[in-house]
């Protein structure tokens, strides 16, 4: 075994326990289904164009660049909701916000 290989098999056995513990997606603790398991690949079928799948897929996996993430790029972006004055998050964007979109 080459030494990239045997490090990631080092890596992977160090924190395997850590990762069983962890759900499969950040919004099982939001929605409380553990039954459902994710279609991702639903997200690119008609009448879906692309650009559309690509943003539900960000947001599925909380990777939407809203305020919290670009305050920490850019420090001079409030990480505040513009709307209230919660910290803007994913889950606050699309799911709790009166203004989130229906």
């Amino acid at each position: 075994m080459e030494g990239k290989a045997l490090y990631r098999a080092c890596v992977q056995v160090q924190h395997q326990p850590q990762l069983t513990t962890l759900p499969d997606t950040s919004w099982r603790a939001r929605l409380g289904e553990e039954k459902i398991v994710p279609a991702w690949n639903s997200l690119y079928k008609p009448p879906l164009n692309k650009r559309a799948g690509d943003l539900q897929w960000r947001v599925l996996h909380t990777i939407v660049a809203v305020n919290s993430f670009i305050n920490i790029i850019n420090p001079s972006v409030p990480d505040s909701c513009p709307f209230c004055a919660q910290r803007a998050t994913v889950f606050l964007c699309f799911m709790v916000s009166v203004h989130a979109p229906v």
